[in-house]
């Protein structure tokens, strides 16, 4: 039995019009440069292991530490609901300019982790903060302008491991173009007006106050955002240890997985006004299903994962629409929501490479597509049965 109806219009809060473009423009930027952050990490721990000469385990808990201030910074932000959004947005881009500086001139590994703990606090703010409130703002096409916007996520995914490569890791470098996109974003923000507070929602549908649609929603999060960052991280390992695939032809695939996955958050703007989030979501996650499971055929296993994260690409921005206009009135609740979307690669990562262990490299594709139908039954029992 279904969980919950699928929700018909509520009252989410909206603005009495909806944003400039000044603050769009600072929406998209900021999209972009979490893109570059998360991305960023796996090209540059090599380099920063040979310059701090680290073991690997090491290395690991750079992203951990940044994973830990990004749960931190989700929560805080989440608890900071009656800051203004401008103040939100500036304090978390302070963090990201913080992170940026410590990143570029640490002189040891302790104060390297620091720099990327800050850099996770900033993530985090900005991640919740700007799904929320262009989620919100838009009222009935927050899923259109979140895909839009959030697609410049995807560009700066791909960005991250270009800009490491074009500078061969130079953290001053890089730093820097953190803390140019950080201060430039600013003042475009800075305009953001807040979102009134939600009034209580009324009307046939509202799961308002339910804390097992909020449970649902989160683990719906949580598997999504393990797929996501599981099927970017095993792709590589995949292709090479099955497939027979070079190291090169394998880092492409990758690479091609976020071109697929910007496409995708595009091509999901027009499809968002066409078809509702409780549609779209178990939509894309069968089609991402299916695509997965493609990998089985080695021939086939390249354009899987490509055609993996072109159907993917929407779940989140979308889902997190649906959210917010289900429960309007839960605010806090979406904090708690995306923070623990922050698991989901903590939580899934490991068990896929325990299934490599254990099963050989041959179960990636089906763990990984085990993960996606998983998210996918939980989005159908979101939905109410027409």
């Amino acid at each position: 039995m279904p969980v919950a109806e699928t929700f018909a219009p509520s009252r989410a809060p909206s603005l009495a019009g909806p944003p400039s473009l000044r603050v769009a423009i600072g929406g998209g930027a900021a999209f972009f440069l979490i893109g570059l952050l998360v991305a960023v990490y796996g090209p540059l721990i090599p380099v920063l292991r040979a310059s701090f000469g680290g073991s690997a385990t090491a290395a690991g808990l750079l992203v951990s530490a940044h994973f830990a201030g990004s749960v931190l910074g989700v929560l805080a932000a989440g608890a900071a609901g009656r800051s203004t959004s401008r103040t939100r947005f500036l304090v978390a881009l302070a963090f990201v300019a913080a992170g940026a500086v410590v990143l570029a001139a640490a002189p040891s590994w302790p104060v390297l982790l620091g720099g990327a703990f800050l850099l996770g606090l900033g993530f985090g703010g900005l991640d919740l903060d700007l799904n929320v409130y262009f989620a919100s703002a838009y009222g009935e096409r927050g899923a259109v302008v979140l895909n839009l916007l959030s697609a410049a996520f995807g560009v700066g995914a791909v960005a991250g491991p270009l800009l490491v490569a074009a500078t061969d890791g130079n953290r001053l470098v890089i730093g820097l173009t953190y803390l140019v996109i950080a201060l430039g974003t600013m003042p475009l923000l800075a305009g953001a007006r807040s979102l009134p507070p939600a009034g209580p929602a009324r009307g046939r549908g509202t799961v308002v106050g339910r804390p097992l649609i909020v449970a649902a929603f989160l683990v719906l999060f949580l598997l999504y955002v393990g797929a996501e960052t599981g099927v970017a991280s095993w792709a590589a390992t995949y292709l090479i240890e099955v497939v027979g695939t070079g190291a090169d032809t394998a880092a492409g695939a990758t690479a091609a997985f976020w071109v697929a996955f910007t496409v995708g958050r595009l091509l999901a703007a027009p499809l968002s006004l066409r078809l509702p989030p409780a549609r779209l979501v178990p939509l894309t996650l069968l089609l991402a299903a299916v695509s997965m499971a493609l990998a089985w055929w080695p021939p086939a296993a390249g354009y899987s994962f490509v055609l993996t994260g072109l159907f993917l690409a929407p779940v989140f921005p979308t889902a997190l629409s649906w959210f917010v206009q289900a429960t309007p009135a839960a605010g806090p609740s979406t904090a708690l929501v995306i923070a623990g979307a922050s698991f989901g690669p903590i939580l899934i990562s490991p068990l896929i490479g325990l299934t490599h262990d254990r099963l050989g490299p041959a179960a990636i594709a089906p763990a990984l597509a085990a993960v996606i139908i998983l998210d996918l039954g939980l989005a159908v029992a979101l939905r109410r049965p027409r």
